[in-house]
């Protein structure tokens, strides 16, 4: 099924954030996750950004592991 629409999460909605070589998931529920592909960005720089904006707005209740 294919669904058009769109979902807003918020920060103290993700469980988990884990960084690998070449994705970035955000976890929500046991079935359900946000996938970023570290293609996405333009630069390393812009990999370095996204970490201080995670880190800056995650709940202290969030397990978060970015490498």
């Amino acid at each position: 099924m294919l669904c058009n629409g769109n979902t807003i999460v918020k920060w103290d909605d993700f469980t988990n954030i884990n960084e690998y070589n070449d994705i970035f998931i955000f976890t929500v529920s046991k079935r359900n996750a946000v996938v970023i592909p570290r293609r996405f960005f333009e630069d390393e720089n812009d990999i370095i950004i996204f970490k201080e904006i995670i880190e800056k707005n995650v709940s202290s209740k969030t397990k978060v592991d970015l490498g």
